[in-house]
């Protein structure tokens, strides 16, 4: 039925690349733009460099964490651990887009915990963070737009972004004793569900 409908026959013009989520135009591809120019900067001067080699990533994390400007710290004017986070998330994220390689999984889970115990003091990167406000209707809309339409990241499985989205929720509309409770039952639940022992809920 699929030869009838128009499936080709020959597959040799289907290539091996992997299909990643189209990027929102005006807020996220301008940033992921921005961390493909560093990288394409950082590769003049080192050329050879390759993310998927730890020494290499090691290094153009901390000339990320150097040569961003801090806004929290009114001293040292270092940036914050939580900004070189993201940077080098968008960073990873579009290597492999454009490149259409790999980072290995030692080396991309290494650099979150590079940055925060080590990086954190050698650099050293502040540990400010923004004064809390409240959450208004806008920040919720915000926050629910950017988790379903443009958060970009690969979680292991989809369920976790509608996990997020009822604890989201459970946080604006219960009480403080209550999101307590219910937040707890929710993180035993996700972590039961990805050790592949999740039991149905039905029966409560």
């Amino acid at each position: 039925a699929a030869l009838r409908d128009g499936l080709s026959e020959d597959r040799s013009g289907i290539d091996s690349n992997p299909v990643h989520r189209k990027l929102n135009e005006k807020t996220s591809q301008p940033r992921y733009d921005s961390m493909w120019d560093f990288w394409e900067a950082y590769k003049r001067k080192y050329p050879g460099s390759d993310l998927r080699i730890m020494e290499d990533m090691k290094h153009i994390t901390e000339a990320v964490g150097r040569s961003t400007p801090g806004r929290l710290d009114k001293k040292l004017k270092r940036a914050t651990v939580k900004t070189v986070r993201n940077k080098m998330r968008k960073l990873m994220s579009i290597w492999q887009r454009n490149t259409n390689l790999t980072i290995p999984p030692e080396v991309h889970d290494s650099v979150a915990p590079y940055i925060k115990d080590v990086l954190r003091h050698k650099i050293p990167l502040s540990i400010e963070e923004k004064a809390p406000t409240f959450l208004t209707i806008e920040n919720y809309v915000d926050m629910e737009e950017l988790l379903w339409q443009h958060d970009h990241h690969n979680y292991v499985h989809e369920g976790c972004r509608a996990d997020l989205s009822a604890l989201l929720k459970m946080h604006c509309y219960t009480s403080v004793q209550g999101y307590r409770k219910y937040a707890r039952r929710s993180i035993r639940i996700l972590s039961a569900w990805f050790h592949g022992k999740m039991e149905s809920q039905k029966s409560r």
